[in-house]
């Protein structure tokens, strides 16, 4: 989990397999005023496979910036892969998502978790299939995070083969 007042944190090139809860942004009520305005998180080129549930859930992070990811196979009813979640009274879950590939995901965005709304969510050229996405109620305040740092998205349609041939360890060349 990504907590505590945490902030410019890079997760990249992971194979997450079979997880239950795989990350969780932001964990406690009690610790929001340590969190707002950090938790700045930066998700590329991971595969989660058969990963149930938040892969990532956002709280009090803007901006979480997924892209090049690959989801597949989270389909047993109940998963989905992200979810950004906030109460009404403290608007501070962001989660940018873009060029990623979903394939087979009960919900690609959860849209609020139990007693809280839905954050914001911006959703650029992913890859959807065999997939629901719904953002109802979600608002689109995410910060961009080219304003925070420069990057480059691998854009072609293969974004499943690129993850997979390059996430894990003893990898060196990309």
């Amino acid at each position: 989990d990504i907590k505590d007042g945490s902030d410019l944190i890079t997760v990249s090139w992971v194979h997450f397999f079979e997880c239950d809860k795989t990350m969780l942004i932001g964990h406690d009520d009690n610790n929001s005023a340590a969190d707002f305005g950090k938790l700045r998180t930066t998700i590329h080129h991971c595969y989660f496979e058969r990963c149930r549930t938040r892969s990532p859930r956002v709280r009090y992070a803007n901006p979480v910036h997924i892209y090049n990811c690959y989801f597949e196979d989270v389909f047993d009813g109940v998963g989905y892969a992200i979810a950004s979640a906030e109460t009404s009274d403290e608007k501070e879950a962001g989660v940018w998502v873009e060029w990623n590939h979903f394939l087979d995901v009960d919900k690609v965005i959860h849209a609020g978790i139990g007693d809280y709304d839905c954050g914001h969510v911006v959703l650029r050229n992913n890859v959807i299939v065999g997939s629901n996405l719904d953002t109802d109620g979600c608002g689109t305040g995410v910060n961009d995070p080219s304003n925070f740092y420069g990057y480059t998205v691998d854009e072609e349609g293969n974004i499943d083969d690129i993850v997979r041939d390059g996430v894990g360890t003893g990898i060196i060349a990309r």
